[in-house]
């Protein structure tokens, strides 16, 4: 196995390590039945989600005065710890994670607002263990770009492996290279749109190509052309990593 020094991969929570159309669908579900609307397709829907379609594709009879109303109780709703609660780890994270850590530092970050039920899902799941730090992105633009291009500071080499187009631009804009990662989110086209480089069917094959040499990633100027030796690749201690870890995201307003 390889280990690449120095490298950090910075990965959204949503859709890389945790599946969120169950709480994209309960909070559709939620907000549907409180406006008296019959529900869609349930697979339907999650292809408005993810190709980023109008809402309203998945509204029946709702009047256009209602549609604003309505998008605004349904990202309230996505936020709320009963749709969060909803979201499950997506295939074999517990073994591609710890691949991951033996191969870069890892980190997580996450644009949604509701930091503590994130926290709690992590926690459940017995995956805050697998990040050396967990952030909260900013809901604005600067200083959602500043927080990512610190990661860059402490980390020359770095690569943010985003799932949404809110951080796959941001990622872009900070001018750090991104992967997208398509197992839920958005598509391959909206995040090649969005400004991703390359694009994984899931964080597996990211750790498989990283550690079978990342031919695809030196490529991109991401990594030198030869191996550095191997070592612990992390940034802090292993012994100052394990205090950290479940220790919650840092945030900035």
């Amino acid at each position: 196995m390889l280990s690449h020094s120095n490298l950090l991969i910075v990965i959204e929570l949503e859709g890389a390590v945790v599946d969120v159309e169950p709480a994209h669908w309960h909070a559709y579900s939620q907000t549907a039945e409180a406006f008296g609307l019959p529900r869609t397709d349930r697979a339907a829907f999650w292809r408005i989600v993810r190709t980023g379609k109008p809402l309203a594709q998945a509204l029946k009879g709702i009047k256009p005065k209602q549609l604003l109303e309505f998008e605004a109780k349904y990202q309230e709703a996505l936020e709320s710890d009963a749709a969060i609660e909803q979201c499950t780890p997506q295939p074999d994270m517990e073994l591609v994670l710890p691949k991951l850590n033996r191969l870069a530092a890892v980190a997580l970050v996450t644009a949604g607002k509701n930091r503590a039920a994130r926290q709690a899902l992590l926690d459940a799941h017995g995956l805050s263990m697998h990040f050396l730090r967990m952030t909260g992105l900013s809901a604005r633009l600067d200083a959602r770009t500043d927080q990512l291009r610190e990661f860059t500071e402490e980390n020359a080499r770095c690569v943010v492996a985003s799932t949404g187009d809110v951080v796959t631009r941001s990622a872009a804009l900070a001018g750090v290279l991104v992967v997208g990662v398509n197992a839920a989110g958005a598509t391959s086209q909206r995040l090649t749109q969005c400004g991703a480089q390359l694009i994984y069917p899931d964080l597996a094959a990211l750790a498989c190509e990283v550690d079978s040499g990342a031919t695809a990633l030196i490529r991109n100027g991401l990594l030198p052309a030869r191996e550095v030796v191997s070592g612990s690749p992390f940034v802090v201690p292993d012994h100052d990593r394990g205090r950290r870890s479940g220790g919650g995201y840092r945030s900035r307003r």
